[in-house]
Formats: structure tokens, sequence, C-alpha cells
């Protein structure tokens, strides 16, 4: 067992690697956390954890941060210790990401246009035949319908969602007047003339587990968000999307405790407790709990849930994402004059350029949904054996010349269990309304909870939203602050 961790704002600075050349992963030093009540106990320094623990601290109300793992962000994660700092979670950021970019600019991080990489030209690789934009209506795999033929299998999906969100504004997904569209997002794509071939391909590399049990939901709140909060600009932290929330922990000056697993929640009349992994007990007046439902149901939980809180906690799912990280050796793509980025019908999926610059320095197979179940069963130098065999496959001209780095699974991870959440056919009107509301000292927040945003604005938002509940919570309470 990990020793804890705990931090002030003064050792966060005396251990904090922020801004120091050549960052490798962020290490702190450990001493004994000592039993204590605090106003308000966090679960989870993610981005929702922490934008909570800064409104409430603007508010004069203490708190203490708990986190299981050695670092601060959640599923925001830049990979120090790999070749080109890779960002596994939390890529992009809109020009109208509001809180986000405030937040970038009141910590004074440097921001990278990374609108140019959206653009890059791509091959397909379906059937086993390599095949380019101009070729695909008239290629020998395409067995798509007389009037699906002209369309890249990329962007099947937006030609079949076109004109189906009718939403006025960002929080009518999970409005009842909507509650029709919570259906699997196969029925709403065949009800827009989708044929079973166009259904295949969409399945193939959408960002879902499986078309034909998500949402449908999932997919025209991403249309409404592109439509309402839709960017013209994206960009990358220069740092790393890490920098971010290590950023928002520097600021802080109450207690965070890292490498702190908890493994029980108790709810008392105005009061909560929590219970580590090593056994020790901490007091609080109120909880924030910004946990993945995916991992908060493996802890133990004494509060008076209701019958639809703990459904959507055992059954809310998660979108299962794996990367596997390639560097290249030599620039084969000019050996054999094709992009670097692949859109393919086989194991890896999709094949993206990760480079920001004009060079390529870094390709990233992106694996998504029901494939991930195959891929994950295997050992890493399985998955590593497999990617260059379909690399060289696929483009002869690469093989030898790839080696790859490293294999991140977030259906893997221990404290996210799946990349975000996503809701199952029937889930958003069943779960979403009950899933903002506090049981007792026990309040929610983290991007699965944002009534607006999707990404980093989701997580801040929630931050937001559940500080003030928090603060009137304290006032109708009359609970006496410490």
């Amino acid at each position: 067992m990990a020793k804890k961790t705990q931090f002030t704002r003064r050792t966060f600075l005396k251990h904090s690697a922020i801004g120091i050349a050549g960052l490798g992963l962020v290490k702190f030093s450990c001493t004994p956390i000592q039993k204590y009540d605090s106003e308000v106990i966090i679960l989870g320094a993610g981005l929702s954890g922490l934008n909570t623990a800064l409104q409430l601290e603007r508010m004069g109300i203490d708190y203490h941060i708990f986190e299981a793992q050695d670092r601060f962000g959640g599923r925001i994660n830049t990979r120090y210790d790999l070749p080109n700092r890779p960002d596994v979670g939390g890529r992009g950021i809109g020009n109208k990401y509001e809180r986000t970019l405030a937040y970038v600019k009141e910590f004074e991080l440097d921001l990278v246009d990374v609108t140019h990489t959206f653009r890059r030209p791509s091959i397909y690789h379906i059937g086993g035949e390599l095949i380019n934009n101009d070729s695909w209506s008239k290629s020998k795999q395409n067995n798509l319908s007389q009037k699906e033929r002209s369309i890249l299998p990329s962007r099947l999906e937006s030609y079949f969602l076109n004109g189906k969100m009718k939403y006025k504004e960002l929080t009518d997904w999970f409005s009842q007047d909507f509650s029709s569209e919570d259906r699997t997002l196969a029925e709403l794509l065949q009800e827009s003339g989708a044929s079973v071939e166009a259904l295949k391909l969409i399945n193939l590399n959408c960002n879902y587990n499986d078309i034909f049990s998500t949402s449908a939901v999932n997919a025209l709140h991403g249309v409404a968000f592109r439509k309402f909060n839709g960017s013209s600009k994206v960009y990358n932290l220069a740092a790393g999307s890490s920098s971010l929330p290590e950023a928002m922990a520097k600021k802080l000056s109450n207690r965070i405790s890292l490498n702190t697993e908890i493994v029980k929640i108790s709810a008392g009349q105005n009061s909560i407790s929590i219970k580590t992994k090593d056994g020790k007990s901490f007091k609080g007046k109120a909880l924030v709990c910004t946990l993945p439902f995916s991992v908060l149901r493996d802890l133990e939980i004494n509060a008076p849930l209701s019958t639809t809180h703990q459904d959507a906690i055992q059954n809310l799912g998660y979108t299962k994402i794996t990367q596997i990280h390639m560097l290249p050796k030599t620039p084969f793509w000019e050996k054999d004059g094709l992009p670097v980025s692949m859109w393919t019908d086989g194991p890896l999926e999709r094949i993206m350029n990760f480079s920001i610059g004009k060079d390529c320095e870094h390709i990233v197979a992106w694996i998504n949904g029901n494939q991930v179940d195959k891929i994950d069963k295997l050992q890493d130098q399985e998955i590593k054996n497999l990617c260059l065999k379909e690399m060289a496959k696929m483009r002869p001209a690469s093989k030898d010349n790839i080696e790859v780095i490293h294999v991140h699974s977030w259906a893997n991870q221990p404290f996210s269990k799946g990349a975000y959440a996503e809701f199952q056919a029937g889930q958003v009107k069943r779960f979403f309304p009950a899933m903002n509301n506090p049981i007792g000292p026990i309040f929610f927040a983290g991007e699965h909870t944002a009534r607006s945003n999707r990404g980093i604005e989701a997580a801040l938002e929630s931050g937001e939203r559940v500080s003030k509940e928090i603060e009137e919570y304290l006032k109708l309470n009359k609970i006496a602050r410490s």
C-alpha cells in the first residue's frame, strides 16, 4: 500500500514539478495523514473536484480532497514519462470553452493552436484495400446503398444525424420533451434512412461502445454542443493537459491527500464519514463525490439511496477506449505516398497523427467500444505485436519503421474504468434527473452530472454547480462552520 501524501499550499509549492524543465512524472514527499474534521470532504482531484475546492475556498468553506492516485487530474493525464509527452486524456480546448480559458488565463498557461490537426488528410483501409476519398464511391469494398455510396464512411453518422437535433438550448437533451430520443442510436439512424451496411460502418469507428445499445441522446447532445458551443479554434495546453489541474491544485490552500483510496462512505444526520483502504476514518459535514459511477459502484455506501440512484451508480455506461502509442523510426508515409492517418475496419480501427507540428513524430491507434474488449484481454507485448503486424499488413512501408512505446486502456484504469460516461438507451430519462440530486449530505459532481457541457467544460461546470449547492446546504441546515 502506497504511503499517504498530505498537501497544504506550502508543501505543494515545495514539491510540485510545475514549470521545471524536463518534467517527468510528478513525485511528492509523503507524510502520515492526521485525523481531522473538515466541513466538506471531496472525493477525487480531477477537474471537477479541484474546481469545487476552488469555489468553496472563495466562499470561505473548509474542505479536504482525497485522491486515490498519485497525481492530479483524474482522466486529464499527460504522460510526462513518454517521448513527445502525449496527452492520453483531456486533449482539445475550444475557443468557446469559457471556464477552461478563464483558468488558462488566470494561471498564465500557454496554448498551442491545433485546429489544423483536425483537417489532415486520411485514407481508408477496408476489406484489405487502401482507398482514398476520391475512389471510395466506386470502390468494390463500398457496399452502401446507391444514395449512400458517395458518403465517406467517417461522415455517415453526421450525414444521417443532420436535422435530427431539435434542441433549442444545451439543457434540452435531458428534458422530458425530448425523452422519445432516449432510444438506441441505431434506431434513430435507421429512421433517418441508414442502410444495414451504413450502420455497420458507423459502428466500426464511432465514439461509443455500440450504436445498437448506446442512447441516441449521446450523439444528439454532441451535435447540440457543437451548434451552441461550437468552436472555430481548438487548442492544446503547451505544457500538457495535466498542467491545468496541477495549476489548480497549486492555488489551493486546504488539504489534499493523494494516494488515498476510499472504500466506504457513511451518511449520518448533517454529517458524513469516509473510511480509507488502510482503515483510517474522516468526518465532515458534507461530501462531494466526483468519482465516476464506474468506480463509485465498488465502494460500500451506507446512505438512503433511492432505487434510481442505486441503478444509476451500478449501471451507467462508460465508453471503452484503448490507445496504442507509436513512434515512427523513418517517415514511411513518404515512401508509400499516403497520409499518415487511416480509418480502418481492422482491429486498430483509427490511426491518428498525434503530432502538432508539420513533421509526424507520434502516431496513435485509437480503438473504441467492443473491439476494446478483445484488445484488452491481451498482454501489452501481445498488443504491441498485433499492432506492428496490422500496420505492416495495411502499410507495408511501415514494416520495421515503427516502435510501439505505450498501451493505454481507460477501461483497465482502476480509478476511471472508462473514458467518459455513456448513457445506454433509456438511461437518460431514468438516471439523469436523480444523478444530480444530493442524498442527505452527499452531493455529486463530475462530467457525468453536467447539464450543459461536455468534456473538460462539463467537469468544471459541475464543480461550480455543486459548490453552490453545498453553500446553500450548510446555510439551510445551520451547520456551524469550522
